[in-house]
């Protein structure tokens, strides 16, 4: 649940400034990153627990399986491409805190589905 949690909320880096840069929302008080405050990924955190608990009853001990670790892994490349050289203007910061911060969570999946 704790990893899982941490796992949406590390996507959550790339997903609100994609959203505030394309106008979709704004904040009532600037935060630290981009603009976005802490609470917001603390409310990410606490509903993405959630959303795991809900995930592990559905799926059982096993998890959701490699299809979701996929599609994690291609989300986090084509944000990371995407912020780096696709959006205008470029935006390194969050390529980079989003692409290590969501990497750092889908190589230790890769390597555990391996194991199994």
């Amino acid at each position: 649940v704790c990893v899982g949690a941490g796992a949406l909320t590390a996507w959550d880096l790339f997903l609100d400034p994609q959203m505030v840069r394309s106008g979709l929302w704004t904040w009532a008080q600037d935060g630290f990153y981009r603009g976005i405050p802490l609470s917001n990924f603390a409310g990410w955190l606490l509903v993405s627990a959630l959303v795991m608990l809900v995930v592990g009853r559905v799926c059982g001990d096993d998890g959701p399986g490699r299809g979701l670790l996929v599609l994690y892994t291609v989300m986090a490349v084509m944000e990371t491409v995407a912020f780096a050289a696709v959006f205008e203007p470029p935006d390194l910061l969050v390529a980079v805190a989003g692409g290590i911060t969501m990497g750092a969570f889908a190589a230790p999946a890769w390597r555990r589905s391996w194991r199994r």
